[in-house]
């Protein structure tokens, strides 16, 4: 009689401590976190943000778990960046559970001040890429690659994690825009007929471009009919009208012009080069001549 008393309450000890204990050894886990995330910069992005959606998801039997969360880009640089051949391209890092979004520093374990919470379900979660749009302007073109570890460990409770990585990589391509063009009519007072529109030329980088000029009527000329009139065409790095204007030779490339690097040469007025057509019509037929002038411009 004496030794039941004994054992019995020392069960129930043993059987009431393993279930206080379980809340401590509660497993996180990171579901669909990509192992690969590749974009594309085309000059663009919504404010320049990548934005990766997973979840944090817990096995604990007692309801929600509070956790904090840490982020690496395995960088000597103590900061989040990709690379390419050496060259580095810096981000921010975000993470939220819910608006708003908290900026994480490389390398450290984060918590917000109310606790992060994984419920027994899965916790949709974000983590925003951002760059710095002058960094994206001036960079020069290719692909850019780091890696991003993202882990994820109890707020309290010990250094038991799980962790997932990714692999980021950005392609900034040899990018060249043309935009601005309209339709000219050639008017004058004198002998000579013409017409100027402003323009902008966007590279990568602000780079440099080659431009060739060619028609759809095989020729530098309009047309009436069987008449034809031929034409000249200047182009000019000056809007303003400068003295730097060059004559274009049909089909023939001509390099070294100066691209802006934001497109739609935002921060130059929105036009960084002129188009000048003329002709000194001969005693022309009279009527209405038409033609078709394309400007084709490259990365030089």
């Amino acid at each position: 009689m004496s030794c039941t008393l004994v054992t019995v309450p020392r069960l129930c000890w043993l059987l009431l401590s393993s279930l206080i204990a379980s809340p401590c050894v509660a497993r996180l886990s990171i579901e669909g976190y990509p192992a690969e995330q590749s974009v594309s910069w085309d000059g663009g992005f919504s404010g320049n943000d990548v934005v990766v959606d997973f979840c944090i998801a817990s096995d604990s039997l007692f309801g929600s778990v509070n956790y904090q969360v840490r982020s690496d880009s395995r960088q000597t640089s103590n900061r989040f960046e990709l690379r390419q051949a050496g060259v580095a391209l810096p981000y921010t890092l975000s993470f939220r559970q819910s608006d708003p979004y908290f900026e994480l520093a490389e390398g450290v374990w984060h918590r917000d001040s109310n606790y992060w919470v994984a419920a027994s379900g899965c916790a949709n979660v974000s983590l925003q890429v951002s760059f710095a749009s002058d960094d994206l302007e001036f960079a020069t073109a290719g692909s850019y690659v780091g890696r991003l570890v993202f882990k994820v460990k109890p707020a309290v409770g010990g250094p038991r994690h799980d962790k997932a990585e990714m692999r980021f990589t950005l392609e900034i391509p040899e990018l060249v825009q043309v935009s601005g063009l309209e339709d000219m009519v050639l008017t004058g007072g004198g002998p000579t007929l013409s017409a100027s529109d402003d323009f902008c030329v966007y590279v990568t980088r602000g780079s440099q471009f080659a431009i060739t000029a060619s028609s759809l009527e095989g020729g530098f000329e309009l047309l009436d009919g069987a008449a034809s009139l031929p034409y000249q065409v200047y182009v000019d790095d000056s809007p303003a009208g400068g003295s730097s204007a060059a004559s274009l030779a049909y089909e023939q490339r001509s390099p070294g012009w100066q691209g802006d690097y934001s497109r739609g040469c935002a921060n130059s007025g929105g036009e960084n080069m002129r188009l000048r057509v003329e002709t000194t019509p001969i005693a022309p037929k009279a009527g209405v001549y038409r033609g078709t002038l394309l400007l084709t411009v490259r990365p030089d």
